[in-house]
Order: structure tokens, then sequence, then C-alpha cells
């Protein structure tokens, strides 16, 4: 079980549609960072360019009622309006804030040692000829046109700080030293976020999820729509490799995937007919070759009963080559029979111990030991006459390949992990077939190289013959070398209800 999961998720992986997907959503992300890219390179935009969005609405709210508050109340309660005014920005003591005047010093609050790139904006010099105290650095955004102050905003390293100021020229203080003017309320912190005063990434993120959302709602029933279509069409793939060839009907579309799921049907239907028509033509060769044949070997052998002694030996051998051709003719007629059926199989409970206890007698009669160890309960849905001929197949190639190494063993039990199915095994204690084999074993008329011989070599269509009669009841079969030593071939049929019946 834990297998099939690993394998699912694998699947998952690699699925067609989620690789989709992921490369929409990597070459958006492509293009989200050449343009901004693009955007810094084309218009030199830094960390000042937040002040003309949101953050500069943000810092405009906070600095204009603390102006108007400052202005009426005494220095000594600067920093109380101060606290008051940036607290909802405090409570992740990720900011600090004071108010600076034009000499560069703190008149209420705290920060840390400013750097000379900040300081240089708040001690204002006047630009030449302006006559405004304002500095010149592109650094600045002005909001004047929209009622808003002059801010700024700047990164220092060592350390690395986010420098953010909002301009409060109108503001003036007596002090003991003399009058003073407020230069600029002053903020820094150590990340872009600034407690939410800075960057609020909020928005940013719930646009992020809803462009997610929005692609992928978008997006997901067009890549359903191209993989459902590519999945029928290799499932349908797959069952022409395996030889069926009565596919399901694939959905008409009218693009190239449409295209191609027609003429796989078309395929299917002129292989189903080539095939047929083989095997009608086999069929109907090998009927025609054995009443010849019967009369060939009845005459050998009268033949054989009154031939001098110097002949009988070619008598024997002639009768023996024509015994083998009626086999390998007798073989594909059952070969094409349990192919070509007239009518449906009707499935009926087959106890499985007294079939293979019958097939057992029958083919170890020359010798060979064939156990059987199946329980008495167990029944399989089959038809009774296929089940025997492909459980007497296979017994009968184990018989002749392996029956001299060691006892052929029939067994069959169903598994917790699949109770609906039960699995007939037949075991042998030969040499195996080589693993790049294993899943030809079944082909008509294939043979492996070291069974090329004339007295083992058999048709090669002993194992097809039972391909052909374990799928016509419904089920499937399978080969694979076993650990030690020696070949198992499984059927794998749907459980009955009970003995007798379902």
């Amino acid at each position: 079980m834990a297998r099939l999961r690993q394998t699912s998720l694998v699947t998952f992986i690699v699925s067609l549609r989620w690789n989709l997907l992921g490369w929409f959503f990597l070459n958006l992300g492509l293009v989200l960072v050449a343009m901004i890219g693009f955007l810094r390179a084309e218009f030199g935009l830094g960390a000042s360019s937040l002040l003309g969005g949101s953050m500069g609405k943000r810092l405009d709210a906070v600095a204009r009622p603390l102006a108007t508050e400052l202005r009426r109340r005494p220095p000594s309660t600067w920093d109380e309006a101060l606290a008051r005014a940036v607290k909802p920005y405090l409570s992740r003591g990720e900011l600090s804030a004071a108010l600076v005047d034009d000499q560069g010093n703190t008149l209420a609050g705290s920060l840390p040692t400013m750097p000379p790139n900040v300081r240089s904006l708040v001690v204002r010099t006047p630009r030449e000829g302006s006559g405004t105290g304002t500095p010149d650095d592109k650094r600045l955004v002005t909001n004047n046109s929209t009622g808003g102050k002059d801010k700024f905003m700047v990164i220092s390293t060592s350390p690395r700080l986010y420098w953010a100021g909002v301009y409060l020229q109108d503001v003036s203080v007596q002090l003991a030293g003399g009058p003073r003017r407020l230069s600029a309320l002053v903020l820094a912190s150590g990340s872009l976020r600034g407690g939410g005063l800075f960057f609020n990434y909020t928005p940013w993120l719930l646009l992020g999820v809803g462009l997610l959302l929005l692609s992928t709602v978008l997006w997901l029933p067009f890549l359903r729509r191209l993989t459902r279509g590519l999945t029928d069409m290799t499932h349908v793939a797959e069952r022409i490799a395996e030889g069926y060839f009565q596919t399901p009907r694939i959905s008409s579309r009218g693009d190239e995937l449409g295209r191609l799921g027609r003429a796989l049907a078309n395929m299917a239907a002129r292989l189903e007919g080539y095939v047929k028509g083989q095997k009608r033509f086999l069929g109907d060769t090998a009927h025609e070759l054995l009443s010849p044949l019967a009369r060939l070997e009845v005459g050998l052998s009268i033949l054989e009963q009154r031939a001098v002694p110097a002949d009988v030996e070619i008598v024997e051998r002639s009768l023996g080559e024509v015994r083998h051709l009626a086999g390998i003719v007798q073989d594909l007629l059952l070969f094409t029979k349990s192919e070509l059926r007239a009518a449906p199989v009707v499935l009926q409970s087959i106890p499985l111990a007294g079939l293979a206890r019958s097939v057992a007698r029958r083919e170890g009669m020359g010798g060979a030991i064939v156990k059987v160890d199946i329980a008495e309960e167990l029944c399989a849905l089959a038809d009774r006459d296929l089940l025997d001929r492909a459980l007497g197949n296979a017994v009968r190639n184990a018989v002749r390949y392996a029956g001299h190494a060691g006892p052929i063993t029939v067994f069959a039990a169903s598994s917790e992990e699949t109770p609906d199915e039960v699995r007939l095994t037949i075991f042998d204690e030969g040499p195996g077939a080589p693993e790049a084999t294993l899943k030809q074993l079944f082909d008509p008329f294939f043979r492996p190289e070291t069974a090329r011989t004339r007295e083992t070599g058999g048709t090669g269509l002993g194992l097809a013959i039972v391909k052909s009669c374990v799928e016509a009841c419904g089920g499937t079969v399978s080969a694979r070398n076993r650990t030690s030593n020696g070949l198992a071939v499984t059927f794998q049929l749907r459980r009955a209800g009970g003995r007798g019946g379902r």
C-alpha cells in the first residue's frame, strides 16, 4: 500500500496539468521580476517611491494632526503627543520616532544615531535661488499639490535601517538656548514594514492570493479539459497496446486532440479487423489441415505395421513428425477458438480446489509431481471450460520446462488488500525465464531462445492460450521469476461468494 501511495504521489507531481500550471506561475513571476527591474532601471525607483502611495498618506495622517497639536502644547508635553500619534504602529517594537529641530537635535522621542545622509535631509539648507527650506535631493517627495507635507525616505547601512521623515516647518519652540524651529518628524525601523506605517504587506498578500485564486479558477478548467482528453487517449493507446481494440468512445473535439482521438479510434477499429481476420484465417486453415493430417497419421500407422524392418525407423520418424505437426495445428485451433468467441462468456462460481486436482491428475500422468494447495471453499468467477484450458496449459508448460527439477505447485488465495479478488498461481522449480522476456511469454508463437529445441520447444501457443482464456473470464495473467529459482504464473480473477454458487 505504501508503494501504491508513493506511486500516486509521483503521478500527481509529474501530472501534465500541474506542470502546465507551475510553468504558468513561473512565467508570471519572471514577468513581474522583469517589469520591476525595468522600472527601477528606467525611472530610478527606490525606497522614496513608496512615499507617493499609501505610505505617504499614512505619514500625512500622522503628521498633520501632530503638527496642529504641537503648536498648542508646551514642549514639555511633546513626548506624550508624539507617543500618542505613533502608538498604533509601535505595537511590534519595530519603529522608533522623534521630533528633530533644524540643527539635528532631538526635541522629543528617541532615535538611533542618524547617519550623515539622513542628517543632511533633516538639517535643511535652502536650494540656491529658491529661497525654500527644502533640500534639493531626489529622495524627497513634495506633495504640496495635494495638501500633503514634504517627506523623505532613505535606507542606511551598518546597521541597515529604513528612515522616513515628514517636514514640520510651521512649528517653532522657545527653549532656554533661544528659539528653535522644528525640522521634521523622523522615524526609523529595522524592517521595511515599520510596524505597518512604512509598508503594509496585508493588501499585497490579499492581492497575491486573489490573483492566485483567479488564475487557478481561469486555468484549471482549461487544463482539466486538455489533460482529460490526453488521459483518455493515453488509456485508449495502452489498451490497444495490450490487445484490447474495443476502446471506449473519445469525446469529439474540434481541435488537434479531437483529431488525434478520432485517429486512435479508427486505428483501433482497423487493427481489430486485421487481427480478427488473421485469427479467423489461422483457425480456418488449422481446421482444414486437421483432416488430412489425421488421414496421413492413420496411413503412416498402417504402413508402420506392414513395413519391413529396414523401413520401420523411417516410418516411425515420419509418424512422429506428423503427430508433432498435428499438435501444432491443434494448439493453433484452440488459440483461435479462445480468441474468436461467438457469444459472450457466462461466468459462474467455480471451486478452484476440485478443478486444480483434476488438472493435476491429467497433466501429471507422465511422471511429473503436481501438488495442489487450495482451500476447499475458495471459488472464482469464471467459465469452467476456459479456466480448465488455461490452468491445464499453464501446468503443462511448467511440466515441459521444469517437471524434472522438482514438484509443481498450484496455489490459490485472496489477500486482505484485495478481498474481492483471488490469485491462482502455478509455481515450478525450474530455471525460470530471462527477465527481458517475461512480458512476451504470453505473445503468440513467442519462445525464449533457450526453449527452441525439438524436444521442449513447444509451439509457442500454450501461454498465449492461457492469456486468452483468463482474459475471457475477466481476469489478468502475469509471470515472474521466483526469488530462489523457478517461474510463477499467476491468474488474477474475481472471487465468487461461495462454493458452487454466488
